[in-house]
């Protein structure tokens, strides 16, 4: 599962928050690429690509908390790496 937070004006009727919750009828798709910090030793740290989320559920608005499933669930060995707590 992941959980996100939209910047604060964005509403729910609002395209973009639209393409969010159900990509396919605007002809987009969602990927998910993470990472734990922004720097790693003064340089900029890499994003992991982690997959193509599907949206499970949002709840608020201005900003908006969306929840994302993960299939396949990000490898065990990357857990750390993200701060990723085990299931």
């Amino acid at each position: 599962m992941f959980q996100w937070q939209s910047q604060n004006r964005t509403p729910r009727n609002g395209k973009v928050a639209r393409e969010l919750r159900d990509p396919g009828p605007y002809g987009k798709q969602v990927h998910l690429f993470v990472r734990k910090t922004s720097k790693v030793g003064g340089a900029t740290a890499p994003f992991v690509y982690c997959g193509q989320p599907g949206f499970v559920d949002w709840e608020g608005e201005k900003p908006i908390t969306f929840r994302w499933r993960i299939e396949p669930a990000v490898p065990a060995f990357l857990w750390k790496r993200l701060g990723v707590q085990g299931e």
